[in-house]
């Protein structure tokens, strides 16, 4: 009996000072550390916000545009000498203020659509309607150089005794400065080489002519306007 008693306090002792070893010997537990959360991804979020809403102030964008213009011009006949308008008087150099209009789309860099521009001039109006083709540079931000090329019909309008018809070709190149979403401003300067076939009176002549005009153009991409604003809408 004492002999178990011995053996069973032997065992019991032997496992009490083993796990005293391994508490004493155990690593012992630390916090795990960790980083506070940085406001970097909001922050980049916030700036592609930033970049989006301000894209429009340094690129234009689109596919429909809209388009009205005001210039001074100055037209220059080279050859009618045989037609006399006001009391014998040849037709002289014209200059006075050109408006108009214009609608197309605009495909990348490349831009297509059809032109109207009525010039005030002393002695009568030349109204000139035409085809515009153009290369918009706009991956240049914040000015955008232009590059366009028109064929024209031309014609004289509100001249007593003086009729003319007939057509021409525009060469002009400037810049577009978008302004806020949508809207841009463009200033460039047109060459314009005009034939026109003249009446006055029994007289007929064949009339060669230049026109050179300033262009100040408030420009409105309408399409994509549109689509923003029908989505807001939906969304709403």
């Amino acid at each position: 009996m004492r002999t178990k008693l011995a053996t069973g306090l032997g065992l019991w002792l032997l496992m009490a000072g083993s796990a005293s070893a391994q508490d004493t010997t155990a690593e012992p537990l630390t916090a795990v550390e960790t980083e506070p959360p940085t406001e970097t991804a909001g922050a980049e979020e916030e700036k592609k916000d930033k970049d989006d809403k301000g894209v429009y102030r340094k690129k234009v964008k689109g596919l429909l545009w809209l388009e009205g213009t005001a210039a001074p011009s100055a037209y220059r006949p080279t050859s009618i000498k045989s037609i006399n308008v006001g009391g014998g008087l040849s037709l002289p150099k014209q200059n006075g203020p050109e408006y108009g209009a214009a609608v197309g789309v605009m495909l990348g860099s490349f831009t297509i659509g059809g032109r109207f521009k009525m010039a005030n001039y002393d002695l009568f109006n030349l109204l000139t309607v035409g085809l515009d083709m153009g290369i918009l540079i706009n991956s240049i931000p914040y000015v955008h150089p232009l590059i366009k090329i028109a064929l024209n019909y031309n014609g004289i309008r509100d001249a007593p005794g003086l009729q003319g018809d007939g057509g021409g070709v525009l060469l002009g190149a400037g810049v577009r400065i978008p302004i806020i979403k949508w809207i841009s401003l463009a200033i460039a300067f047109d060459y314009s080489i005009i034939g026109m076939y003249l009446r006055s009176g029994g007289n007929k002549e064949g009339a060669a002519g230049s026109q050179l005009a300033g262009t100040f153009a408030l420009f409105s991409l309408g399409l994509q306007a549109i689509r923003s604003f029908r989505l807001r809408q939906h969304l709403a």
